[in-house]
């Protein structure tokens, strides 16, 4: 189960990630959850990633830093 965690959230460490993000904020908004505006999405962004916890040893090691990298952009982001 945790196993699946990690991969379910593997790209919050990935270079790919606000490719990711966009396309499940495209869902919500799809399926009637509207986040009304991008800095409210970042703002549930930062919350998320901060709170957030890899399982595996392996992700911890391998998408932790990238996951840290990826919540000071979006923490830039919505600074600004």
């Amino acid at each position: 189960e945790r196993i699946l965690c990690d991969a379910d959230l593997d790209y919050l460490g990935r270079d790919d990630f606000f490719m990711i993000a966009h396309r499940l904020r495209f869902e919500w908004n799809n399926m009637g959850l509207n986040v009304t505006s991008l800095k409210d999405w970042y703002l549930l962004q930062i919350k998320f990633l901060e709170d957030h916890r890899y399982y595996t040893s392996s992700n911890q090691q391998l998408r932790e830093p990238g996951k840290q990298k990826n919540l000071e952009l979006v923490k830039e982001l919505f600074q600004n």
